[in-house]
């Protein structure tokens, strides 16, 4: 999973940024708004992700006098039930996952 950050005077550029997105048919992410950072996020899976896309997406921010920031999740966030033989051993392996450690 990659996450784009596009960051700065971005009020007037709302309806553009919206436009901007992978050529793939199947994707299916939007820009949010992120109020917390008062930024733009998308949220683009791996498969979607391509290096002509990060360029277009790096030439608008240069043209804008905007700020890109590209965060890129290498370990997956959960594996799925189907990986493991028992729900016993999913469990486990959740439990070992979200164990704190101790000091």
């Amino acid at each position: 999973m990659v996450t784009y950050y596009i960051t700065g005077h971005t009020f007037y550029l709302k309806e553009e940024i919206k436009a901007i997105k992978p050529t793939r048919k199947d994707f299916k992410n939007w820009w949010k708004y992120n109020y917390d950072f008062k930024c733009w996020e998308l949220e683009v899976p791996n498969s979607s992700d391509s290096k002509r896309f990060r360029n277009k997406l790096q030439s608008y921010c240069d043209k804008n006098n905007l700020k890109l920031e590209v965060y890129e999740l290498t370990k997956p966030l959960t594996k799925s039930m189907n990986d493991f033989e028992t729900i016993e051993a999913f469990f486990d392996y959740m439990h070992k996952i979200n164990q704190r450690p101790k000091l």
